[in-house]
């Protein structure tokens, strides 16, 4: 098989893949873009903050602080994802001192964007195919939302403010729960 390089392809032409880049800041961050994307200026979807609400942000700074380090807008694939074969996250820890290597996926869901029906849909099956992929799942919600309908040992929702955030505070909360996990794992309901 012949490999592909991109000497081979002009910047404006198409592949049958779709290249992987690695992070120019961070060279432990790869991802998947194709070439007209990273063209019109798209770049490592970790290090960029645009997208991302400084509330988020500050959540994962604290994340780091306390895990020692989170990646933030993460991709991760599942071949158990039932409602899409990938998702992006806003905050991943990886457990690797754990024997078990467990992940943590902690969303920040603020007011604005997911008060909407469809988006609270989107909030649960997204929270579902995490689940099934054997992620623990915490979502930060912007009070006044309600919470979602997920129903599982793994999952914890936590109420937050975007006026009075206390990231801190609220990623010990978090980080108390996850570790709890590996002294009494909890079994499965």
């Amino acid at each position: 098989m012949k490999t592909i390089t991109a000497w081979h392809v002009r910047p404006t032409g198409r592949t049958a893949l779709v290249p992987q880049w690695v992070c120019s800041t961070n060279h432990q961050h790869h991802w998947q873009a194709t070439l007209g994307s990273r063209i019109a200026g798209s770049d490592c979807p970790e290090c960029r903050e645009a997208g991302k609400s400084r509330v988020e942000l500050d959540h994962h700074e604290a994340a780091v602080a306390l895990f020692g380090s989170a990646r933030s807008g993460a991709l991760v694939r599942s071949t158990l994802f039932r409602a899409r074969p990938a998702w992006t996250v806003d905050i991943l820890v990886e457990d690797q001192a754990s024997a078990e290597k467990r992940s943590l996926v902690i969303e920040y869901d603020g007011a604005y964007w997911h008060g909407p029906e469809t988006k609270r849909a989107v909030d649960q099956a997204k929270s579902t195919d995490l689940l099934e992929a054997d992620y623990f799942v915490v979502r930060l919600r912007e009070s006044p939302l309600p919470a979602l309908e997920v129903e599982h040992p793994r999952y914890l929702e936590v109420e937050v403010s975007s006026t009075a955030p206390r990231p801190h505070a609220t990623i010990t909360l978090v980080q108390e729960w996850f570790s709890a996990f590996s002294t009494n794992a909890p079994s499965e309901t």
